[in-house]
């Protein structure tokens, strides 16, 4: 498991032991909101979508898009 940390959310990349399916598990630390979600490696990172949002993390930054729009991005702190 990879854990990408920003200044208000947590993002965990985890591997499934039973398929190697990968997963994007993603807590706002502000409310508590989580998403968990299936997951795939991307030019950008890893990369998931919810058929809203499309979630990117790397070592340099957590990018939310909604369709084309890019509506959030944060740097990251600290991966672990």
């Amino acid at each position: 498991m990879t854990t990408y940390t920003t200044a208000r959310f947590t993002v965990h990349i985890c591997e499934s032991n039973v398929d190697g399916t990968l997963y994007y598990r993603g807590r706002n630390r502000d409310n508590g909101d989580r998403i968990d979600l299936p997951a795939n490696y991307a030019d950008l990172g890893i990369y998931a979508d919810n058929g809203e949002f499309q979630y990117y993390v790397n070592g340099d930054a957590l990018s939310v898009f909604k369709g084309d729009e890019l509506i959030l991005e944060e740097p990251v702190l600290t991966v672990d």
